[in-house]
């Protein structure tokens, strides 16, 4: 049963699959809240491991204020922007038609640092099914921008992030919540990003140019301009 019903989740909308986040799940632990706090209902909610919340999602045409407003005031850090579209089913594994952007102060890639010889050797996990095990990454350096001893750092995963002028990977923190490297794919999908360098200045106007020719726009755009005019009214 519980097998069916999560098939049956995973093809609805990503719109559908959204709003039963709120309905299913927020809205019922809310009511519990409440009766927990009115005396009707007994839980301790102090106990639990972690909370639960939903992550927001705004319109395509909010790009620029999600980057400017939304971003800036948040209590933790970001690393860009995720495009989802409204209508997609659920993909596991590698979805094509989600777009991730980050900024380029955090375009990074998860490394296993093993000291060789005294020297910092940078591995990722090996994407050859017929090797499971990590390979190292040829040429590959790593710079401390604080002084650390690379050594306090062996067998561990670091993140880091890459220096175009210094041809060097630049430590980030430690990834004391993986054991693994990324895979050698990632890592080139994450370099070829960086080398593409798509800015957020290139980001937005390929975003105002989607939402002022495409179909899909015309409706949204001519339902704020009637918010706008109706706003204007009440002045």
């Amino acid at each position: 049963m519980m097998a069916n019903r999560c098939n049956g989740i995973i093809d609805r909308k990503f719109q559908e699959r959204f709003k039963m986040i709120e309905d299913e799940l927020i809205k019922p632990r809310s009511k519990l809240k409440h009766e927990v706090a009115g005396g009707k209902a007994n839980y301790d909610f102090s106990k639990e491991l972690f909370s639960t919340r939903r992550k927001d999602f705004w319109q395509l045409h909010t790009a620029q204020k999600v980057l400017d407003k939304v971003i800036t005031n948040l209590t933790h850090e970001s690393d860009g922007l995720i495009f989802q579209s409204y209508d997609d089913p659920y993909v596991s594994g590698t979805c094509n038609e989600l777009l991730k952007w980050k900024f380029a102060s955090h375009n990074s890639v998860d490394f296993k640092l093993k000291m060789e010889g005294g020297q910092p050797v940078l591995y990722l996990r090996s994407s050859n099914r017929g090797h499971r095990g990590d390979v190292p990454l040829q040429g590959g350096r790593i710079v401390f921008a604080d002084g650390e001893d690379p050594s306090d750092f062996h067998m561990k995963i670091v993140e880091c992030r890459y220096l175009k002028d210094e041809d060097a990977w630049e430590y980030m923190r430690t990834r004391t919540d993986k054991d693994t490297a990324n895979a050698y794919h990632v890592y080139e999908k994450v370099l070829k990003s960086i080398h593409d360098n798509i800015t957020q200045e290139v980001l937005l106007n390929h975003v105002e140019q989607v939402v002022n020719t495409s179909p899909l726009y015309s409706s949204e755009k001519a339902d704020m301009r009637k918010r706008q005019q109706s706003a204007g009214h009440h002045r």
